[in-house]
């Protein structure tokens, strides 16, 4: 154990930065996020630990309040977990989801220099609803993400029972002196009852040094909707998990249509431009191979639409046995995210399936190791 070491980051902690040692807490259903600035070349260390709440005695799970703490390069998108210890004593140690402790350590050796995202979130609910932790970190300073900004303006909001448009306008801008490759704008809804439904609308593309985009979305509200007050929201991040920047506004939709469906959530008609580049919908309909590939515990793939159609995605067994729906439904045009959670399959070889009617049935072969 380094004793001196850790009076070392204790002393420089109390006169310093207050980012090295810092108490932070997780409400259900929250996410703490914090935008480290690394130098460059040297080791990046971060550490989360936290009181967990006491397990029945002889439970096989006895970790209660499951926290996870990642960290993504900004530039490359590129996200690293933390250590998973091996039961046998022959293995090493990788890196992966760690759900048995409640100390977790992302370690990264020769960190190249520039902005980095620091989450932590957590599984399921927390048992008392709130979880505190405490978060050390070395090799990095408090960092501030370049200027981006972005602004929704609604031009017609209020939709009729019958269903309409909504449309509203876009000014987005980065000042940042590099480009974030893997980014994406999308559009959640916050429903009349307080659910979250979507996307309603989703675009990826890469944020450019100047960029600026402004434009006019506009999007269909079916008959069918709930009537009452909506919110909103834009974002522009890693979809779904990093938000850089957000804005949001009300919707106001007066009643609901009688007599069922008219129209889809999922009909859009963007037009969008920008300096240096913007959201354009695919050109042709088109699944990714999926990445990691092996993976543990989740991979992830993308599917392009030109068009709004109807989509059937699923995992099936070498058998040939369906193990997983991934999706079946509407989809609206544009590029669209999906991931695979093998946490509860066993090892081994799967098949992902996607059907688009008309358009597009590929297969795609997966290996899940543990």
């Amino acid at each position: 154990m380094d004793t001196e070491g850790a009076a070392d980051l204790i002393e420089y902690d109390a006169s310093v930065d207050d980012l090295a040692i810092s108490e932070h807490y997780l409400g259900n259903g929250t996410e703490y996020e914090q935008v480290l600035e690394v130098p460059g070349g040297g080791v990046l260390r971060a550490t989360i630990c936290w009181n967990d709440p006491a397990a029945n005695s002889g439970a096989a799970v006895a970790l209660i309040n499951d926290l996870d703490i990642r960290i993504t390069e900004i530039s490359s998108g590129t996200t690293t977990m933390p250590w998973v210890l091996n039961g046998s004593t022959s293995n090493p140690a990788s890196h992966g989801d760690n759900t048995a402790d409640n100390v977790e350590q992302i370690y990264i050796s020769g960190a190249d220099a520039g902005a980095y995202t620091l989450t932590v979130s957590h599984k399921g609910t927390l048992q008392g609803g709130i979880q505190a932790f405490s978060l050390i970190i070395t090799g990095a300073t408090d960092g501030q993400l370049p200027e981006i900004s972005l602004v929704l303006t609604p031009v017609s909001n209020y939709i009729m029972p019958g269903g309409g448009t909504l449309s509203y306008d876009v000014d987005f801008s980065y000042n940042g002196a590099n480009p974030i490759p893997g980014s994406s704008y999308w559009v959640d809804l916050i429903l009349p009852n307080g659910n979250s439904w979507g996307p309603l609308f989703q675009y990826n593309f890469t944020i450019n040094p100047g960029q600026t985009i402004s434009t006019t979305l506009n999007h269909h509200i079916p008959g069918y909707a709930p009537g009452g007050t909506y919110t909103v929201i834009g974002k522009v991040g890693t979809y779904p998990g990093t938000v850089l920047v957000s804005d949001e506004f009300e919707m106001v939709k007066f009643g609901t249509a009688p007599g069922g469906a008219n129209g889809s959530w999922l009909e859009s008609d963007p037009s969008i431009a920008g300096d240096g580049g913007g959201f354009e919908l695919p050109e042709a309909y088109t699944l990714s191979e999926a990445y990691p590939n092996p993976f543990n515990p989740s991979t992830s793939f993308s599917l392009q639409l030109p068009e709004a159609a109807d989509v059937s995605i699923a995992v099936y067994n070498v058998s040939g046995r369906l193990v997983s729906t991934v999706a079946d439904g509407r989809f609206q045009a544009g590029s669209h995210q999906f991931s695979v959670d093998g946490s509860n399959l066993a090892a081994g070889v799967y098949f992902l399936r996607a059907i688009v009617p008309g358009q597009l049935s590929e297969v795609r072969k997966l290996a899940l190791v543990k």
